[in-house]
């Protein structure tokens, strides 16, 4: 009877302890955190409460850029407790690497009030210059932070998601062999559309060959 009370009230706590953990009021994630220069890398933002999101991404050149929203005067308003992908002009992915080496960091910013933008803008644009933070500074964080600062005089809640820009090539690449299965000749050809074009080779070899495709880290 004991050992029954005891089962009985871990199975009380249980939900007691999952309602004790509140979710985090914004939360941002990367399709991937290792990148290479000319992919297209995606965001995605939940925020526990509906309210208003600003996205940002400091490059590892020291670059501000705005990914959400794509224009000052869209509409920043986000409904809470729904995963979304931050989309940039034309309905494309986030945004593009264009750095070959280095580390960004991507913050979201979420508040119950708008953020102000006015002073961002170029006409109906950003204005890349007002985005460049006041003070030179090595922390990625305390740049985007500064911007965000700038856009409101409230409170609101942040998170950020860091990425490296490697020298490998991560996309899919695919080759083939043609000739004798073994031994003898062969003609080799490979493609990979970011790293390098078409590609046709010859030799001979005393061991088997393979075809195949894959995903490279």
């Amino acid at each position: 009877m004991r050992y029954a009370m005891l089962a009985f009230g871990m199975l009380l706590l249980t939900p007691l302890r999952a309602m004790a953990a509140p979710k985090p009021p914004v939360q941002v994630k990367l399709s991937d955190d290792r990148l290479v220069m000319g992919e297209r890398a995606k965001v995605y933002v939940q925020t526990a409460a509906d309210g208003y999101l600003v996205v940002l991404r400091v490059d590892s050149r020291g670059n501000v850029r705005v990914l959400f929203p794509v224009d000052p005067n869209d509409n920043a308003a986000i409904q809470g407790g729904h995963k979304f992908e931050v989309r940039s002009r034309g309905d494309r992915e986030a945004f593009t690497v264009s750095e070959s080496r280095g580390a960004g960091l991507v913050l979201a910013a979420w508040s119950d009030h708008p953020f102000n933008l006015a002073g961002f803008t170029t006409g109906r644009h950003w204005n890349a210059a007002a985005l460049a933070p006041d003070s030179a500074t090595n922390d990625p964080q305390a740049t985007l932070l500064d911007v965000v600062d700038r856009m409101t005089d409230s409170h609101y809640d942040y998170d950020t998601v860091s990425y490296t820009v490697g020298a490998q090539w991560y996309g899919p690449a695919y080759a083939g062999w043609y000739g004798p299965w073994y031994p003898g000749p062969y003609a080799m050809w490979a493609w990979n559309p970011y790293f390098y074009g078409p590609r046709v080779g010859f030799g001979i070899t005393l061991g088997p060959r393979f075809f195949g495709h894959g995903r490279f880290r």
